[in-house]
């Protein structure tokens, strides 16, 4: 039983990862411009893993993130990632990175 939970949990990392919780598009340079309206960046950038209303799917509810991380610390957390999640520093430029930082850390 516990050999079928670690092969259950190890598989939906490799799929997690081979994902990368975004669109499978490489960005284009115009992708890097700062959306404009933060909650569809979330959507078009997190969401996929983190769900629509960021109650988490197949990675952690975000709708208290704020209460839990602080906002250089999720701001950390989108650049470089880590723990299953990808980093998207190389998908999306400073200024998006901060706005949805900013963003999630309101989110108490």
């Amino acid at each position: 039983m516990r050999i079928q939970k670690w092969l259950a949990a190890a598989l939906a990392s490799v799929a997690l990862l081979a994902t990368g919780c975004g669109s499978s598009s490489a960005p284009s340079q115009d992708s890097k411009q700062v959306a404009t309206d933060v909650p569809a960046s979330f959507t078009q950038n997190c969401a996929a893993c983190h769900g629509a209303g960021m109650e988490g799917r197949s990675a952690p509810n975000l709708t208290k993130v704020g209460g839990r991380l602080s906002e250089e610390q999720i701001k950390n957390k989108i650049a470089n990632g880590g723990g299953g999640m990808p980093g998207f520093k190389s998908r999306l430029g400073d200024e998006e990175v901060n706005k949805l930082s900013a963003y999630l850390a309101s989110k108490k």
